[in-house]
């Protein structure tokens, strides 16, 4: 039975690696992020937001 949207992707040993430690950087990044975010208390939730005038 086949699972929607499974794909079976082949990964070298150094792809890997590459991966896991590409989302072991992003992980940290953003718990940095995110203490001093949580710290700030601030009242109003906020976005950028990509508009473009012309």
């Amino acid at each position: 039975m086949a699972v929607l949207g499974a794909r079976n992707y082949t990964f070298t040993e150094a792809e890997r690696l590459a991966l896991l430690i590409e989302r072991e950087k992003l992980y940290r990044a953003n718990r940095r992020l995110g203490t001093p975010l949580k710290k700030a208390q601030l009242k109003h939730d906020a976005c950028f937001d990509d508009r473009r005038s012309n």
